[in-house]
Order: C-alpha cells, then sequence, then structure tokens
C-alpha cells in the first residue's frame, strides 16, 4: 500500500495496521518498536508515525486470520450447538419415557385402587349378609327357644289338666261306688 492511500484508510484499518509488526530488511518487528518515544532536543517524548510501507498482503493476511478464526470459534459454537441440541432431544426424549411411564405406573395404581375398592365393598356387602343371616339365625333360635318355653308350659298345664281331671274322675268313681250301692229295689253285689 502506498502512502498517498493510507489517507483514504478508515480509522478501523489504521489501527489494524498500526497493531502489525513492521518489517525491516525482511524480518518483522515487534510493533512496540514502531511506538517507542524518541527524545530530539527540546521536545518532548513522541510516538514515530506508522510506517506507511506495510504492505496490503499484511493486511490481508491478518484479515484471512481473522476470518479462519471466526470460522473456527463459529464451527467450535455450531458443534456445541449440536451437542447441546443432541443433548436436549435425549432429555426430551427420557423426560416423555418417563412421564410415559409414570402414566402407566399412575393408571395401574388406579386400577390396582378400583380393584381394592370393588373387592373392598363386595366383602362389606358379603359380611352385612353374613351378619343379616346370623341376626336371622338369632332370632329362629330365640323364637325356637321361645316355643319350646311355650311347649313345655303347655304341656306341665295339660299335665296339670289331666291330673285335675283324673282328681275329678277318681271323685266321681268314689262317689260313684259310694252311692250306687245306696239305689233302692236293686240288689247289692253282696246280695
Amino acid at each position: 500500500m502506498s502512502a498517498a492511500a493510507s489517507p483514504v484508510l478508515s480509522p478501523v484499518i489504521d489501527l489494524a495496521i498500526a497493531r502489525l509488526p513492521v518489517r525491516h530488511g525482511g524480518k518483522a518487528s515487534d510493533p512496540r518498536e514502531t511506538e517507542s518515544p524518541v527524545r530530539s532536543g527540546s521536545q518532548a517524548l513522541a510516538l514515530l508515525p506508522v510506517p506507511a510501507i506495510t504492505p496490503t498482503s499484511e493486511l490481508g493476511a491478518t484479515t484471512l486470520r481473522l476470518v479462519e478464526h471466526s470460522m473456527e470459534t463459529i464451527q467450535a459454537l455450531q458443534e456445541r450447538v449440536d451437542t447441546i441440541s443432541a443433548q436436549a432431544r435425549d432429555l426430551i426424549r427420557l423426560t416423555h419415557r418417563e412421564r410415559v411411564e409414570q402414566q402407566a405406573e399412575l393408571d395401574r395404581a388406579r386400577a390396582e385402587a378400583s380393584a381394592w375398592r370393588r373387592q373392598a365393598m363386595e366383602l362389606e356387602i358379603r359380611m352385612r349378609e353374613a351378619q343379616l343371616r346370623v341376626r336371622e339365625a338369632e332370632m329362629a333360635r330365640r323364637d325356637a327357644d321361645q316355643a319350646a318355653l311355650d311347649a313345655r308350659e303347655r304341656a306341665r298345664s295339660a299335665e296339670g289338666e289331666v291330673q285335675d281331671l283324673e282328681a275329678y274322675l277318681r271323685k266321681i268313681s268314689d262317689y260313684l261306688q259310694a252311692n250306687l250301692g245306696r239305689v233302692p229295689g236293686r240288689p247289692s253285689r253282696d246280695a
């Protein structure tokens, strides 16, 4: 690049050129060498101006290095994005599978709970039926006991009536035997 073209460059390019190493005799020197202060008589410290002999190839090489670095960075970022995307997809699949498994377990638990409730209701119905049968059997036993008591009472009453009748019959028989012998016109058994 010529010295006449450098004032036309933008400040950013000027700054990039200023940071590039300067070649002296075919060898690149430290850029700080271009900024070394120089004392000249009564003047204060001053920076040497950037030489205008920086070739365009240096700027192109710097730009190429920046582009290559940018591409490497973009590629690394893309690989990182791909890795994170793959991990996210794996996590989504895992989460979905876990959610499906949890839903299946929840459905099984609900089905088991429903079966237990149904069995509990059936057992409660059977228990109530058994209790009802027990009460009916108890009532039947009480009725049978009462019927037995009533039968014994009737038997005792009938036995008492029979004894009373037998007593009356004996009295009647005794009375008849006592009075038949006294009937007039009827011979006695002794005659």
